[in-house]
């Protein structure tokens, strides 16, 4: 028996049979990721896999080996749906973090370094940086509340006092804030 289409029934069946095999293949496709999906890295691994990366390519990063010799990790998670495990690295100097001078690598895995990105500082020994504060906690307070056009509605309280080598100065809410407010120490130049 065989069976006469016309054109236009015959591109009609043509899309149909496409159709499927493409969504047949598809769902193949996705089991199979779906089945061979990797578990992220230990932490401990992507940790040292990211330190060995930045340090072989300090040159790319534009930093030198005194640069990246105070890293200390900031942040350390691997995301569920593709088992990349993000490190972040935060620059400080003598132990004090740098404001936003990160480094980030982001891990397959497989231990392949999938990406990094970088904010740190170059040649820190040029910028002439000082661990002494140049203005208090509360000046400093003082100053964001201006920049951000907010006065204080209540007197500004010290709540706990700074300590350690990241100096932390909390503050009240002072009427302007949901939660006290915190000033932290950072390396000046």
């Amino acid at each position: 028996m065989s069976c006469v289409f016309s054109g236009a029934s015959r591109s009609v069946l043509s899309v149909f049979f496409v159709s499927a095999a493409s969504l047949a293949l598809l769902f193949l496709a996705s089991a199979a990721v779906a089945a061979d999906k990797s578990s992220p890295l230990d932490e401990d691994v992507a940790l040292e896999r990211a330190l060995e990366h930045v340090h072989a390519n300090l040159d790319v990063l534009g930093l030198n080996v005194s640069d990246a010799s105070e890293l200390r990790v900031s942040d350390l998670y691997s995301s569920r749906h593709n088992g990349v495990t993000h490190v972040y690295l935060q620059q400080q100097h003598q132990g004090i973090d740098i404001f936003n001078a990160l480094v980030n690598v982001n891990i397959l895995p497989d231990g392949q370094v999938l990406n990094m990105g970088n904010r740190a500082y170059g040649n820190l020994v040029n910028h002439e940086l000082t661990t002494t504060p140049v203005v208090s906690a509360h000046e400093a307070l003082e100053t964001a509340l201006r920049a951000a056009s907010l006065s204080a509605d209540e007197s500004i309280v010290v709540l706990d006092s700074p300590s350690g080598r990241n100096r932390k100065t909390m503050f009240s809410t002072a009427g302007v804030a949901k939660e006290p407010m915190v000033a932290k120490h950072g390396p000046c130049a």
